[in-house]
């Protein structure tokens, strides 16, 4: 279930102690956090009201600058900066897509492009390079989409078929694997499916 708060906590971790620096509030439903390569920007996906929070960062405090309207039922479940600091990508949940922000001005737009992305995206992952890797939730067709903007737009590479319930989804530092947890994959079904049992490694590169 996603849980309706809107609040947003900034931590500092000085000399390995964190401690509390701000509380913000975005939109219903705030759940993945991204802060931009600069670390100038942070964008907050809020999946029950259906938008992107927009904040600057000036002296590690949050400043609300603006909301993007993603639609209505379209549940940002996850959002991503790209490497370069002026885009950024949304999973929407609602109509199965992922969405594309790009930055203008003093803040962002979101893009016509939507690139459609299987029956239940969910949470995503980035290297260094751009490679995108989008997990599918449906139990039916669960798998991992790989995806990438090229020339401003986004382009679907690939779709990889897992057990059920790839979530989280990390890549290595290098970006050569990719390591797909299997949230709802019973132990008992994974002895005969895959041989590390709660994880699979997928060769990226």
């Amino acid at each position: 279930p996603v849980i309706e708060d809107d609040v947003v906590s900034v931590v500092a971790i000085d000399h390995a102690v964190p401690h509390l620096v701000q509380t913000v509030h975005a939109g219903s439903g705030a759940s993945q956090v991204s802060v931009s390569p600069d670390q100038k920007w942070v964008l907050v996906g809020n999946r029950k009201s259906g938008t992107v929070s927009v904040f600057a960062v000036a002296n590690r405090q949050l400043h609300p600058v603006q909301t993007l309207n993603m639609g209505a039922d379209s549940n940002p479940a996850s959002v991503l900066f790209l490497p370069d600091g002026q885009n950024a990508v949304v999973v929407l949940r609602g109509p199965h897509q992922l969405a594309l922000l790009h930055k203008v001005g003093e803040g962002f737009e979101v893009q016509e492009q939507r690139l459609n992305l299987g029956h239940a995206p969910n949470t995503m992952d980035i290297t260094r390079s751009g490679l995108l890797a989008v997990g599918d939730q449906d139990p039916a067709h669960s798998a991992v989409h790989l995806a990438r903007l090229e020339n401003g737009t986004l382009n679907l590479l690939g779709t990889i078929p897992v057990a059920s319930g790839p979530e989280p989804l990390r890549f290595s530092p290098d970006g050569r694997y990719l390591a797909v947890g299997l949230s709802t994959t019973p132990t008992e079904m994974l002895r005969d499916t895959e041989p590390l049992h709660s994880i699979v490694l997928i060769e990226a590169a």
